[in-house]
């Protein structure tokens, strides 16, 4: 018998699609980011066109139906759950539309279609693996960088929205009419609400933990566990509490790895061992996808495949090397030089004298012995910095405490 199962998973390095012919030109430190007009782009090897498609493009995942989102109001509020100021609150970095995001849904948001012709929004990559940093007013976004999205929040946000768009009769009513639902369909349309929140819900509550992660965390390892071993099992005593949260981890060295996950646990070519999709290009990266369903029927040895074998992931899985290759031109960031108002490193270590907690960023001349020392130093503070430091030289970076500096 053919069970489906919805997991709830933090994304990671994935293959990206290609586009055909030759290149396009590549993002020059300091361009526009296109759909966010207040924030610089760094060179990180990826075209504008590549950029957005890494941003938008689904791999499967499917979390609410689309025209949900579109029109779903916050709990308590009649402005939309999508509204700039909410998916900012939560972490998420806010879009206008563009090619790919003809919405203007924020960075990661995706679109997918089901086997019934059903358009459904999802998360991406590049949800959780997109990072932007705010110095003296420069909004400066990086390319499989670390994102600062509350991702428990969000969920539990997106649960009482949908709760209270059920309680509330007029809340209700908006909705329906937002998607011209009248008759007894409204009924039909409250029962899939009420279904949908009550799945969602009961993920969430597997995954849930004494401390909440906050902003820019994740056990994705320990919610992975759950998905496969209880959700996807359906054994409930098998339930562990995701409770040891990291970072989100940087991208531009993900494909040239053999290994992925903190621990080194997870082989990062061919089939990998959870939720992958059969062999990539060497070295290609592992996709683990956050809300995508799969057939507990199709399970061969460590190999989960998904149910809608034509979606948008194995049209990625069937791309040539030439079309994966674009995705292996991302590249640790670049600052540019005295622009922008963008700091050297003598600045960001005088910035330690304020009331925030700086994380070293990217270290133009890629000694990683010198990364190293002073990230440790940075631990130990301002004195620490300078002491190891000596004499900053104005070594080009870029620094974050609480996403912003300055």
């Amino acid at each position: 018998m053919k069970q489906t199962r919805t997991f709830v998973i933090a994304g990671l390095a994935g293959a990206l699609l290609g586009g055909c012919g030759k290149p396009a030109p590549a993002i020059v430190s300091g361009q526009t980011v296109p759909g966010a007009v207040t924030a610089i782009n760094l060179e990180q090897g990826w075209s504008r066109d590549t950029q957005d498609r890494a941003w938008f493009t689904s791999f499967g995942s499917r979390l609410i139906p689309y025209q949900w989102l579109q029109h779903l109001e916050q709990a308590g509020s009649q402005e939309r759950f999508v509204a700039d100021k909410n998916m900012s609150a939560l972490g998420f970095l806010t879009q206008a539309p563009t090619a790919n995001n003809p919405d203007g849904f924020p960075v990661g948001f995706t679109r997918d279609k089901d086997a019934k012709g059903r358009m459904w929004a999802g998360l991406g990559c590049a949800a959780c693996h997109t990072g932007e940093v705010d110095y003296r007013g420069t909004h400066i976004r990086i390319d499989g960088g670390q994102a600062l999205i509350d991702f428990n929040g969000f969920e539990a946000a997106l649960i009482e929205s949908l709760s209270a768009t059920v309680a509330d009769s007029a809340k209700f009513d908006r909705f329906a009419k937002a998607l011209n639902v009248s008759g007894g369909d409204r009924q039909t349309l409250q029962n899939e609400i009420v279904a949908l929140t009550q799945k969602i819900d009961a993920r969430h509550r597997m995954n849930q933990v004494q401390v909440p992660y906050g902003y820019g965390r994740l056990d994705a390892f320990g919610q992975i566990f759950n998905a496969v071993a209880v959700d996807f099992l359906s054994l409930p005593q098998n339930r562990r509490a995701p409770d040891a949260p990291v970072s989100f981890p940087v991208l531009w060295d993900a494909p040239h790895l053999d290994l992925v996950q903190w621990n080194g646990s997870a082989p990062n070519a061919g089939p990998g061992p959870l939720l992958a999709h059969g062999p990539l290009e060497p070295g290609a990266g592992r996709v683990v996808i956050p809300h995508r369903p799969a057939d507990a029927d199709a399970v061969t040895g460590d190999l989960v495949r998904g149910v809608d074998h034509d979606d948008a992931l194995a049209h990625v899985i069937r791309q040539d090397a030439g079309s994966l290759a674009e995705h292996r031109r991302l590249a640790d960031p670049r600052p540019p030089h005295d622009q922008d108002g963008l700091p050297g490193l003598d600045e960001v270590v005088d910035d330690l004298d304020r009331p925030l907690v700086p994380l070293l960023g990217v270290l133009e001349h890629r000694d990683r012995g010198l990364q190293r020392r002073v990230g440790a130093a940075f631990a130990r503070g301002a004195d620490g910095v300078r002491g190891e430091i000596g004499h900053p030289g104005g070594l080009p970076v870029v620094a974050a405490g609480s996403q912003v500096v300055g």
